[in-house]
């Protein structure tokens, strides 16, 4: 349970990723793919616009934006070539 923040006080569902091979980990593509997932599961509630001061890069917060996922970067979103 958080003791700050807006969560302050309250259960909430969280993940704890242990990373094992710090050298084999692609942390950028793992935090896009959670966002990319989080937007697609909670659309109303997952302010997209937030994940800017996480990815830092215009170009990939436009892109999830519009639906993309590191695993399809630079194929339009919903496409499967």
């Amino acid at each position: 349970m958080p003791n700050a923040s807006v969560y302050k006080n309250e259960n909430i569902c969280c993940v704890n990723i242990i990373i094992t091979e710090r050298n084999a980990f692609k942390s950028v593509r793992t935090g896009f793919d959670i966002a990319a997932a989080l937007r697609k599961m909670y659309p109303a509630e997952f302010n997209v616009d937030c994940a800017s001061r996480l990815l830092v890069n215009a170009e990939f917060l436009e892109y999830l934006k519009r639906g993309g996922t590191a695993g399809n970067h630079g194929k339009k979103p919903g496409s499967r070539a």
